[in-house]
């Protein structure tokens, strides 16, 4: 497989993270070991950026562990609240693609409070929203919280708010965020995708529909940490910060006929590192 995703990640803060060539992990200016009171799993005994052994670059965000330790890209922690932690990650493919499933983001130690979905048409020169994700969407974004499923086919490609992945529900395994493309698909295609030729032409024929699923490069703003809980303890600022283990974006560069010439499943690959086959 030709890898040919880039993928670059930039963080605001003016803290004491270290930061080198694009790395953005916990650590002192120093080199020294930052800990994390009541998250041990993460970056409990050091990280420094500039030793491969020990750094959470954004390249971790791109493999899926099969077993064994999991691995991760991790920002410096919130130490200069109330100052925004804002980070971006950007995904470039150099060439047109089209979802063929569900984007999958997977966080570690919370999902995020705050955060903003965009896409690119034309590499990266001009953006524009995909999904908003907030605990409280009318609050963050002065937007109504609403769900894909709500949707029709009037309004499939309505830009929405959700608060289905953001609040605090206190369990660990909620750590995946979705940008929910089947849903959207079962619109057109029956909720089990067997009339995906209806789909298709659907798209053909109805404006904006194919351009909606189209994109050139992806983006995630960052724009509040998980909090665990309705308010930041100023006293234990440390454990607030964004890690992310896996990003999936299943997505083809196939013509639709070709898909429908292959016949199902319609989706020809899938691969966590959000990478694609030439």
């Amino acid at each position: 497989m030709k890898v040919d995703t880039v993928l670059e990640a930039s963080f605001n803060s003016g803290g004491t993270g270290i930061r080198r060539a694009g790395v953005f992990t916990m650590g002192t200016a120093d080199g020294s070991a930052s800990m994390v009171p009541e998250n041990p799993y993460l970056c409990s005994d050091e990280c420094d950026a500039s030793n491969p052994d020990l750094a959470h670059p954004p390249q971790l965000m791109q493999d899926r562990e099969r077993s064994g330790l999991i691995t991760y890209w991790q920002t410096v922690t919130w130490r200069r609240y109330p100052e925004p932690l804002l980070a971006n990650i950007t995904l470039s493919w150099n060439k047109s693609l089209e979802l063929t499933d569900d984007i999958q983001i997977t966080f570690e130690y919370g999902r995020p409070t705050i955060m903003v979905l965009e896409k690119s048409l034309n590499y990266g020169r001009t953006w524009q929203p995909y999904q908003y994700y907030a605990d409280d969407c009318m609050e963050a974004f002065t937007m109504p919280s609403r769900r894909v499923q709500d949707l029709t086919a009037a309004n499939a490609t309505r830009v929405i708010c959700t608060e289905l992945y953001s609040r605090w529900v206190g369990s660990k395994n909620d750590k995946v965020v979705r940008f929910e493309v089947r849903p959207r698909f079962a619109i057109f295609a029956g909720p089990r995708l067997l009339n995906m030729e209806g789909l298709y032409t659907r798209m053909e024929s109805m404006k904006g529909l194919r351009d909606f699923f189209t994109f050139t490069d992806l983006r995630l703003r960052l724009l509040r940490p998980a909090l665990g809980g309705t308010y930041v303890q100023r006293d234990n600022l440390m454990k607030y910060f964004y890690a992310i283990s896996n990003v999936e974006v299943p997505a083809s560069s196939l013509f639709r006929f070709q898909l429908l010439q292959r016949g199902p499943p319609y989706v020809d690959w899938w691969d966590s590192a959000a990478m694609f086959p030439q």
